[in-house]
């Protein structure tokens, strides 16, 4: 069982976190992930990290969905899906060690 001033830590450490996450983008897995991680276990810590920063971000997106400027959006759509593709396979080629991770190999072009 958990005890009061644990779950007064806890709070406070999602409360912060998430106002870091909306005001910087970053936050919640850098403040809720060591302290959720010391005081519940490193297994259940970063679970209970995974789901806090999935509702926050969740919530995050509900609240500026009205500020999104669509137009630009769809325009930026080509080269956000077009773009990753080369750079991994790029960055390959001038390893001599090969592919640094697994996601350069999955995303290796064809044309190269």
């Amino acid at each position: 069982m958990i005890e009061t001033g644990a779950v007064g830590i806890i709070a406070a450490a999602v409360l912060i976190g998430t106002v870091l996450q909306r005001m910087s983008g970053t936050g919640v897995g850098l403040v809720v992930a060591p302290v959720l991680s010391i005081l519940l276990g490193p297994s259940f810590g970063v679970l209970v990290t995974n789901l806090t920063t999935t509702v926050s971000g969740f919530l995050i997106m509900l609240s500026v969905w009205s500020l999104v400027h669509w137009r630009r959006f769809f325009l930026m759509l080509g080269p956000i899906i077009v773009g990753p593709c080369p750079g991994p396979g790029w960055w390959v080629s001038f390893r001599p060690g090969g592919c640094p991770s697994f996601s350069a190999a999955l995303w290796w072009p064809p044309w190269s």
